[in-house]
């Protein structure tokens, strides 16, 4: 990853919470006091993505269960805390690690989140619109997201994310107003555009219910150098962290999950996590993505039931690379790991189709890097790509490969 400005911290992670949150004013009500900590966290994450001024009078306004108030402010303290990390000065390994810490308990403040979020109380609430750090959605309409946020929370819809979705890589130029350049985002369409075009934060997404479309194949932006074959543009989507924290978790609904490159579930230097409760999926991607990690990260992708399908796609001249040049061989895909990171791919249940290319993936180690594949449930699934790689196999590391796959 490159171009993102760094500086140093001391701040410990454990102390964090209490500093953002504060000490609640004697008598305070336990719904005030919510309503304030969340006010709070909101405009101090906004005024640390540089887009100060968010009016948080609309949390007030909103009606908000104390529980749900509670859990939001939570996760956004606990994304708040891995994007002050994503600022440290430190060697990747060093970073990377605590991202994995700061990501781990994330992932439990969101699950936390979707708990709340579940209840019949939160369905009485008003929809929150606080670009670029909160979205919240209680209705059942069919909603299309075209700006980023650092936390989505929808109920219910068949929706349309064509942002960050909970990806890290957050565009603060466009958006709604008051941003610089009203408008969709256009975040980052390659590495080099990381810390330029989209902050490096951390961000999550959480759906709870509707068949859900993340992403669209369009004509492409600057990898038209390449080809003219539509494709997914950025990258750093769908939960993936990038010198950061990015999660997104799908509760219900058949989904369709499209990519690029650093997507789905992946880690670069970073937290990458996708878990899809239940339905009947699809995804596809280009390269590194769809539970994969690579320099020192960790990505994971759980999809714990429904009939899946997963497969990669290239654009006739390929796409760029992290350094520019357009590429057209595909890997590090479905738990493949590259230069000392961690990728584990669990599929938990159902009848799964994989398409996958013969190398760099279906749990595939290089590098110094362990990729874990794990299809469960003991139903028949279809592959093609890496020979020996099918039903009822388990292929354990060698010196070759430091990948672990086991279909069982």
């Amino acid at each position: 990853m490159r171009g993102a400005r760094i500086i140093r911290t001391t701040a410990s992670l454990a102390g964090l919470a209490l500093c953002v949150g504060g000490v609640a004013p004697a008598g305070a009500t336990s719904a005030t006091t919510g309503t304030a900590r969340l006010e709070r966290v909101v405009a101090t994450f906004a005024t640390e993505l540089g887009t100060p001024g968010v009016d948080t009078a609309a949390i007030r306004r909103a009606g908000l269960s104390p529980t749900l108030t509670g859990a939001m402010a939570s996760a956004l303290e606990s994304l708040m805390a891995c994007a002050r990390i994503s600022r440290t000065a430190a060697p990747d390994a060093e970073k990377a690690a605590a991202l994995r810490s700061c990501g781990e308990t994330a992932v439990a403040q969101v699950d936390a989140l979707r708990t709340a979020a579940s209840a019949p109380a939160a369905k009485r609430s008003n929809e929150i619109d606080l670009w670029p750090v909160l979205r919240y959605e209680p209705d059942n309409n069919d909603d299309v997201y075209d700006a980023d946020y650092v936390l989505i929370l929808d109920a219910a819809g068949d929706d349309s994310y064509f942002n960050n979705a909970g990806g890290n890589a957050i565009d603060v130029l466009r958006g709604p107003a008051p941003a610089p350049n009203p408008g969709p985002a256009r975040g980052c369409q390659m590495d080099g555009e990381l810390g330029f075009e989209c902050v490096v934060a951390a961000a999550a997404l959480v759906d709870l219910s509707g068949n859900d479309t993340y992403q669209r194949f369009e004509t492409p932006g600057v990898d038209s150098a390449c080809t003219s074959d539509p494709l997914v543009r950025r990258i750093v989507l769908e939960g993936a962290g990038a010198g950061g924290v990015g999660i997104l978790v799908d509760a219900r609904g058949d989904d369709t999950y499209n990519g690029k490159i650093l997507t789905i579930g992946t880690g670069h230097i970073g937290f990458g996590y996708l878990r899809d409760v239940s339905g009947n999926d699809s995804y596809t991607a280009i390269r590194t993505s769809i539970g994969a990690s690579v320099v020192a990260g960790t990505g994971h992708l759980l999809d714990e039931a429904g009939d899946d399908s997963y497969s990669y796609y290239m654009p006739a001249g390929g796409a760029f690379d992290n350094n520019g040049v357009c590429q057209t061989t595909t890997g590090t895909i479905m738990g493949g790991s590259l230069l000392g990171g961690l990728a584990t791919f669990r599929d938990l249940d159902g009848t799964d189709t994989y398409a996958a290319p013969s190398a760099g993936a279906l749990g595939s180690g290089q590098l110094g890097g362990v990729g874990v594949f794990l299809d469960a449930g003991g139903d028949t699934d279809g592959y093609t790509g890496p020979a020996g790689h099918t039903n009822n196999v388990t292929l354990l590391p060698s010196a070759a490969n430091q990948g672990l796959f086991i279909d069982s």
